[in-house]
């Protein structure tokens, strides 16, 4: 997903009604370029071929939590654990035109229903396949965020409800960031992304006509168990 898309979906998904001109969004970070490195043998390389990716949700951390409104009644769903199915990640381009991209199906699984009363929801929750880009800022050297988008259409996912008055299956559509916690330039094994209150504000997800935030955060490792992180090129 690059920049040019991420802002084409951003229009794109406006376009789906006025209540985002009322969501305080705080729009898309600045981009530049941002390349996927990993170190092998203690030399960093970049990322510049598909590296399979597994997910995990961070140790210590809080459950995924999503909130929106279904049917005029607030909507909260909790996620104990998360997977990403098939996900690669590559670095695209070179130098200057360099672009750290992402592409999976994020699977929350331990699926939990708090609001309506009396709902309840299938144990996993599949996105459809999403793509994502890097996007760094040089105001802020040390951060940078992941956003996603659709691989196609604007449905991320497809919410599903039963046994209760808001029974049914709500589309939810749009895009979403993430931050990343490691500083720009550390290699882990693990890397963490996180929802939280800056990304609800970069994010922009509609469930119907209801705006719908993330949070929480989960860890990406490299299938090849290699040190890896976001740098400059």
């Amino acid at each position: 997903m690059s920049s040019k898309k991420l802002s084409i979906a951003f229009a794109a998904f406006a376009a789906l009604g006025a209540v985002l001109a009322s969501s305080a969004l705080a729009g898309t970070p600045k981009t530049e370029a941002a390349a996927w490195v990993k170190t092998s043998g203690g030399v960093p390389q970049t990322i510049s071929s598909s590296q399979g990716v597994t997910c995990r949700h961070t140790v210590g951390e809080a459950n995924f939590v999503f909130t929106s409104k279904v049917l005029g009644q607030d909507l909260e769903i909790t996620a104990s654990g998360i997977s990403c199915s098939g996900a690669v990640i590559k670095t695209e381009g070179s130098g200057s035109n360099s672009m750290a991209v992402a592409e999976g199906v994020l699977e929350f699984t331990g699926i939990s229903v708090k609001k309506p009363s009396g709902c309840t929801a299938p144990s996993t929750l599949k996105t459809n396949t999403l793509v994502g880009d890097l996007t760094m800022d040089k105001t802020e050297p040390k951060l940078s965020y992941l956003g996603f988008s659709p691989k196609s259409g604007t449905t991320i996912a497809n919410i599903k409800l039963e046994k209760c008055a808001a029974a049914g299956t709500y589309p939810l559509n749009g895009f979403f960031y993430l931050e990343h916690t490691a500083q720009t330039g550390m290699h882990f094994q693990n890397q963490q992304f996180v929802a939280n209150t800056t990304t609800q504000g970069m994010s922009g997800m509609l469930l119907g006509k209801e705006i719908f935030l993330m949070s929480g955060g989960f860890e990406i490792e490299l299938t090849s168990g290699a040190l890896w992180g976001a740098e400059h090129p």
